[in-house]
């Protein structure tokens, strides 16, 4: 694949974590914070397929939009817990009042962190760097190393 479509994607990618980002911002709407999410896991799991070509210095991600993604994941899991407990008709008054105040903290966190600094950092990275062509054998070391961490992890022992 060609420098050119490589920093195409990852141009796309960047626009997409900010535009989600501004979404976030304004409602905390669970499906904004899943694909927000969502979209980062997809650009982490893209950076590390660029990886796979050992000459490139791959492109981390600033700590606030980090930090951002894991504020969201606080927030989401509390979502998804609010809704479990209603869809099942469950009265748990104290551990709902839990998770709005989960919630409520959290968006608070994500207020004091949010800015477009975090996503320009990402953007201006993305502009330095020396982004390299895709190879085609770039796939296949990705997946060789993705299997060989996963026989890694099997093969430790769990309970240690």
């Amino acid at each position: 694949m060609d420098k050119s479509v490589v920093r195409e994607i990852l141009k796309g990618k960047n626009k997409k974590i900010a535009k989600l980002g501004n979404a976030v911002q304004k409602d905390l709407a669970p499906e904004n914070i899943h694909k927000f999410r969502v979209e980062i896991k997809r650009l982490r799991s893209f950076l590390r397929l660029l990886a796979a070509d050992k000459s490139y210095k791959e492109i981390k991600l600033p700590k606030k939009l980090k930090k951002l993604y894991d504020i969201c994941g606080t927030i989401r899991e509390a979502q998804l817990e609010q809704k479990k407990i209603a869809e099942i008709k469950l009265v748990l008054p104290a551990y709902a009042a839990h998770l709005s105040l989960q919630i409520n903290k959290q968006r608070k966190i994500w207020a004091s962190h949010y800015d477009k600094d975090g996503i320009n950092k990402l953007k201006k990275k993305i502009q330095d760097s020396k982004i390299p062509e895709l190879s085609p054998d770039a796939l296949h070391l990705f997946i060789c190393d993705s299997l060989l961490n996963i026989k890694k992890t099997v093969q430790g022992n769990p309970c240690q």
